[in-house]
């Protein structure tokens, strides 16, 4: 399993709702994905501008494609103008999923 995790900034909070429209667009057109188990933005409750993120892919085969995807492409070029500096976006290959409690 592949998991991509971050945190990015809105500029503004005018941008709030751009977002939430974008982001809903490009969460389900990336959960139709073959491969895509989960994918999810959430905003911060400490930082109301603040959004979290959180996708899990069956394998790197399963990513790359998204990548391809002209949805993913169509959302960056969207966004991007909604976003301060200083996104971080992290991969972790190779996780084992096993319930907690």
């Amino acid at each position: 399993m592949i998991l991509v995790t971050g945190r990015v900034r809105l500029k503004d909070d005018a941008d709030r709702d751009a977002f939430v429209v974008l982001a809903r667009i490009m969460c389900e057109a990336s959960r139709a994905e073959q491969g895509c188990n989960a994918y999810r933005y959430a905003f911060d409750i400490e930082d109301d501008r603040a959004v979290t993120f959180h996708e899990e892919w069956i394998d790197e085969g399963a990513l790359t494609a998204h990548f391809a995807e002209p949805h993913f492409a169509t959302f960056g070029a969207e966004v991007g103008s909604l976003l301060a500096p200083g996104g971080k976006f992290t991969k972790w290959s190779g996780a084992e999923a096993a319930s907690l409690f």
